[in-house]
């Protein structure tokens, strides 16, 4: 969590999730009394970050992955600032954020690699006892659609809140660091690895300012191409990125 909030100051002068010091607290090793082993939630009532101690056979505790505690303190970030309706493409996007910042946290602390305890393009791999399986894929997306075209649209997971945020997960990977989207054959020159910082300023500057409760996926490409052109300068190699990884998941 302290790791989190430094991430928060050091790259976006943040000060806690709302900005102005506000105390975050922390529930861990959740257990059998409310049936919540293998999961972690923020709960808005207070302010709370909730980890489950994992069930000691398939999980660990979820308190001991950084891009899971990050992101679920990103819930309370994006609480306090574009407080994104959790629901169909809104609830998307709040979740697809914090899978973001939960990388970008990754990368800002932990030495790039493959293996426990190592900065990649994975969520929750540190989770797994025995290493290997994760939770989400930016680079090649396994738990969820990486093209607008394909989106769930039902009513299961809160209209698939968890499930289409690999698109915006997908599109941020390829604004970084560039590749094809299998389904449109859209190629991306991605800013690049060392570049990466002006990616995360991108994302964070448009998902907590310039979106709104109800905002929907091309809501969001909008809002980072203003916050690209804004940090970047109109027409630069930031703002043509921006714009082509979103055309390459399909969302105008």
């Amino acid at each position: 969590s302290g790791y989190t909030y430094d991430y928060y100051f050091k790259r976006h002068n943040r000060r806690g999730l709302d900005d102005r010091g506000l105390v975050a607290r922390n529930y861990v090793n959740i257990g059998l009394p409310l049936g919540f082993k293998n999961n972690a939630f923020y709960s808005s009532y207070d302010d709370s970050m909730n980890y489950g101690a994992g069930d000691g056979t398939t999980y660990g505790p979820f308190s001991s992955a950084l891009d899971v505690v990050a992101h679920e303190i990103t819930h309370g970030v994006t609480e306090y600032s574009s407080d994104l309706i959790y629901l169909n493409e809104s609830g998307a996007l709040n979740e697809a954020i914090s899978d973001i910042m939960g990388v970008a946290t990754e990368f800002f602390f932990q030495p790039v690699g493959d293996g426990r305890l190592k900065a990649d393009w994975l969520g929750g791999e540190d989770l797994f006892i025995d290493f290997g399986p994760y939770f989400r894929s930016f680079s090649s997306p396994t738990s969820g659609p990486d093209h607008y075209s394909i989106r769930y649209t039902g009513d299961l997971d809160n209209g698939g809140v968890h499930y289409n945020s690999s698109i915006a997960n997908h599109a941020y990977y390829l604004m970084v660091m560039g590749g094809t989207n299998r389904v449109s054959g859209i190629s991306v020159t991605g800013i690049g690895f060392a570049q990466m910082e002006r990616m995360e300023r991108i994302f964070y500057r448009g998902f907590m300012y310039y979106l709104v409760p109800s905002s929907n996926f091309s809501d969001a490409r909008e809002a980072t191409i203003r916050a690209a052109r804004e940090l970047y300068g109109a027409g630069g190699v930031e703002e043509q990125t921006v714009r082509a990884g979103w055309n390459a998941v399909g969302v105008q």
